[in-house]
């Protein structure tokens, strides 16, 4: 959690913040899933002694969630870049509205 606290006080003061700590947050809410994942896996092997099958498939669904996760995450943020440049370019919120006037 420090670093998170660290990383955000070293952002800018300027109308990108938002955006930046949007995606920093994302991260975090991910970095800690992993964590408590981990922490799952370890009492589900060392004290309730579940097989090794189970702890790989739980391993394999939250590695693809978060990998999706991020995914989802990148392209939210370049969808949003791409229809604030629109915006100031054109006057439009997005690509379909450019389309339209066209």
């Amino acid at each position: 959690m420090s670093i998170r606290m660290t990383a955000d006080s070293h952002l800018p003061s300027v109308g990108y913040q938002i955006r930046l700590q949007r995606i920093l947050n994302e991260w975090f809410v991910i970095l800690m899933m992993l964590l408590l994942e981990g922490m799952l896996v370890f009492v589900m092997r060392t004290y309730l002694e579940i097989d090794e099958s189970y702890t790989k498939a739980l391993d394999w669904i939250t590695a693809l969630s978060a990998f999706g996760h991020n995914m989802s995450t990148v392209s939210a943020y370049y969808r949003s870049k791409r229809n604030a440049r629109n915006q100031l370019n054109y006057g439009f919120n997005t690509e379909k509205e450019r389309k339209k006037s066209l």
